[in-house]
């Protein structure tokens, strides 16, 4: 084996070792964020982020996804469904399923990440104009739709299977005028 195959192999031995103990490193020294930029970049391109919650014993039950309910100033309401990753086609699934469900399961309805919330009301906003374009919304009410799994020794749920049993809240409400 040539001496320029075997620094490629190395380096990519390297680079993916770097990549699974990303999560146990401190990122806190100048040191280690130095080290950790090309990785990071490449965490969140492919959105391959490793959680503890991967290897849990009990992993998440929670299945959740995200409306907005756009009330116009006559009083109606139309509801714009940001993307279910059950519902998207094989690509939309590489191009959103993974990164959408991290933002709804970790991300946007998290209390420490109410900084997004309005981006994402003004992101329905713009949405619901390409379609409702003559109307003028009053205020944006974002809602979570959360159903929790049950224990699998308790209840069978067949991959794929729809539930229809989501407990709705309001958890933002953005005014608009």
């Amino acid at each position: 084996m040539s001496r320029g195959k075997k620094i490629i192999i190395s380096a990519f031995i390297v680079f993916n070792f770097l990549s699974m103990i990303r999560v146990h490193v401190p990122m806190e020294t100048k040191l280690f964020s130095t080290i950790y930029k090309p990785v990071d970049l490449y965490l969140s391109f492919f959105s391959i982020y490793q959680d503890w919650m991967m290897f849990a014993k009990n992993p998440s039950r929670t299945n959740s996804y995200l409306t907005a309910d756009i009330e116009f100033i006559d009083g109606s309401i139309e509801t714009f469904h940001f993307p279910k990753s059950s519902e998207l086609k094989h690509f939309e699934k590489y191009k959103f399923g993974e990164r959408y469900r991290k933002i709804i399961s970790e991300g946007i309805i998290t209390s420490n990440k109410k900084f997004l919330w309005k981006d994402a009301a003004r992101f329905s906003l713009r949405k619901m104009k390409e379609t409702q374009f003559a109307r003028i919304p009053k205020r944006v009410f974002l809602k979570k739709h959360t159903f929790v799994i049950p224990e699998w020794k308790s209840q069978f749920i067949p991959h794929y299977s729809k539930n229809k049993i989501y407990q709705s809240t309001i958890f933002y409400t953005h005014e608009v005028i």
